[in-house]
């Protein structure tokens, strides 16, 4: 996916869920103020690329205060093999909600939900709901990662906003 198109080695993110695994990558890598887009790659738990699948993505920020929400679906699109890019704008800095779900004929639904920070490189994104409870205790698929977070360019860095403690 990312190699094709114009990303790096390893995906921003990677969820498995319902018999697909899906890795996802922003671009630009750091999201910006403006026109951005999330790449996607979707494949069965063979490995094989998913082509004609439906998905639904949604980057959004709930209302505070006095301003409204702002964002809403995004303009998804079909590359071929498997590959997929979701088109949409982000009106202000700050951290947005990303929540998708992918479906390719007879398997279940993939759900997943995170945020992405504008300046930010990267994105967090972990399976979510029936796909999230789906998952629990299930062997990862073809290489696949066995956490449902995001990976984030290799770093095991805190996505932003988030901290861990470490009790050593």
């Amino acid at each position: 996916l990312l190699a094709a198109c114009g990303g790096g080695d390893a995906p921003a993110a990677r969820v498995q869920a319902g018999g697909l695994w899906l890795d996802v990558e922003a671009d630009p890598r750091e999201p910006r103020v403006g026109r951005n887009a999330l790449l996607f790659e979707l494949r069965d738990a063979r490995g094989e690329a998913l082509a004609a699948a439906e998905l639904q993505v949604k980057v959004h920020m709930h209302a505070m205060g006095a301003m409204p929400a702002m964002g809403g679906p995004a303009q998804v699109r079909e590359l071929g093999g498997g590959h997929y890019r979701a088109d949409f704008e982000l009106d202000m800095g700050g951290s947005w909600l990303v929540e998708l779900e992918a479906r390719a004929g007879q398997s279940a639904a993939l759900r997943a939900e995170g945020s992405l920070t504008v300046g930010a490189r990267g994105l967090r994104l972990e399976a979510a709901g029936a796909s999230a409870a789906a998952n629990a205790g299930a062997p990862a698929a073809i290489g696949a990662e066995t956490t449902g977070h995001a990976q984030r360019d290799g770093a095991d860095a805190a996505p932003p906003g988030e901290f861990h403690f470490d009790p050593a």
